[in-house]
């Protein structure tokens, strides 16, 4: 493109404002070429006197071509058995499945579990997952999660009553684990856990036999534990608030004598922690030789023994849930475990 070089004399070269004539000259554009002429001034000759001045106009030329498709194949090897780390298996191109792994998370089953929310983002099925947690910057934990559609919970409570709980509250204080589906996450983690966050909290009786299957809860709003001393420890509730609800099959069967009491941790009370061993005769954890946030002695004690281990006569030593009633042979048959759950935070 040739520069337009336009030069101005001091003496001959003048504008005047009124006399400034500007040519517009045709642009012509195509797919393929836009050519933009420079426009023509002239000045003619004034009073106005400007200093000698050189300007440079370019011609600028923009050619556009014509639009195209351009497909872009990417491919990748999948994933093989040696990628995936601890056991997990190659589901996809990208990612493996780690639920049969022990706890490992991520997309290799490369990392140790957070919460059990972590089982829940890499997308574990719908299961109950006995894992250590390694919560940030906090002292790792045994746990049982339960991940269930779009929620993960921690398990602080989960028993059959298939074992004999008979503990002193420091067994209770640390926790234990017994068999599959018995399992005290411990004292001093639920005070961990909830002390500086109420947590919606849900008590729930698991049924299972011929008759009818599902489960039945209480939950509870604004719950904490807490510890005072070294061996007080307090369930407390912000606000008297709970709900229950069912999910028992087949639809029809009667729930009467299947629902559990809001009694059954009465958290309104603020009740503390009673464990054998402590107190007197009066106390109630001697009264049902197990451990619980009893409120009254005798008619609550949900780690006590299952009928089917224990059979006869209701005592106080075996398991006494308000609202489930035991008395009932199709209950009693029924009963299989409860957990106490909160929402992983």
């Amino acid at each position: 493109m040739a520069p337009t070089e336009t030069t101005m004399s001091p003496t001959e070269t003048t504008m005047s404002p009124t006399e400034t004539t500007m040519a517009l000259r045709e642009t012509t554009m195509s797919p393929t070429e836009t050519t933009t002429t420079p426009t023509e001034t002239t000045m003619s000759p004034t009073e106005t006197t400007m200093a000698p001045r050189e300007t440079t106009m370019a011609r600028i030329e923009i050619t556009a071509a014509p639009r195209e498709i351009i497909t872009v194949q990417w491919t990748r090897t999948p994933i093989s058995n040696g990628d995936c780390q601890n056991g997990g298996i190659p589901v996809d191109f990208f990612s493996c499945d780690c639920s049969t792994t022990g706890g490992w998370v991520g997309y290799h089953c490369e990392s140790r579990p957070e919460s059990c929310k972590d089982l829940l983002f890499y997308e574990y099925p719908d299961g109950d997952y006995f894992v250590t947690l390694y919560p940030n910057g906090g002292n790792s934990f045994d746990a049982y999660c339960s991940v269930q559609g779009f929620q993960a919970l921690i398990n602080l409570v989960r028993s059959s009553g298939n074992y004999n709980t008979s503990y002193p509250l420091s067994t209770y204080q640390s926790g234990f684990h017994l068999g599959f589906k018995d399992f005290w996450i411990g004292l001093d983690t639920m005070t961990a856990l909830t002390q500086f966050s109420p947590n919606s909290l849900t008590f729930t009786v698991h049924y299972s036999s011929s008759e009818f299957q599902g489960k039945a809860w209480v939950e509870y709003f604004g719950v904490t534990f807490s510890s005072t001393s070294s061996d007080v420890y307090t369930a407390r509730q912000d606000f008297a608030f709970s709900t229950s609800g069912h999910d028992i099959q087949p639809f029809g069967t009667s729930t009467a004598g299947l629902i559990p009491d809001p009694e059954v941790i009465d958290c309104a009370k603020s009740p503390n922690f009673a464990a054998p061993g402590l107190g007197g005769a009066s106390n109630c954890g001697n009264v049902g030789n197990r451990g619980w946030w009893y409120t009254t002695c005798g008619t609550t004690n949900p780690m006590g023994w299952n009928y089917k281990i224990l059979p006869g006569a209701t005592t106080s030593e075996h398991v006494l849930i308000p609202g489930v009633d035991m008395t009932q042979a199709r209950v009693r048959e029924a009963f299989d475990y409860f957990t106490v759950t909160v929402d992983d935070i």
